[in-house]
């Protein structure tokens, strides 16, 4: 999908590895402007939500929610990780 479609190389960077392996960099990257822990491990918390603390970043911490339930499906959980600067929206075209 991200081949075919017009955004350009770079913008998504997909990762993959085991939760404690990438907890720490991902928490404490500078280049990483927002970061979403799903899970209740009261560490993992307490080490993002520090990290996030130290260079500004947003962490959204989803604890509670079923994600194997239709509920907890959809594209509105990235909602408080976005950046929006301009929204535009054209009128009669």
């Amino acid at each position: 999908m991200l081949h075919t479609s017009d955004v350009p190389g770079g913008v998504v960077n997909i990762l993959t590895g085991h939760r404690h392996e990438l907890l720490e960099h991902f928490s404490s990257h500078m280049d990483v402007n927002a970061m979403i822990y799903c899970g209740d491990e009261k560490d993992d918390i307490e080490l993002v939500e520090t990290n996030a603390a130290l260079n500004v970043k947003r962490a959204i911490i989803f604890s509670d929610e079923k994600w194997d339930k239709d509920s907890g499906q959809g594209p509105y959980y990235i909602l408080k990780t976005q950046e929006t600067k301009t929204t535009w929206h054209p009128v009669g075209v």
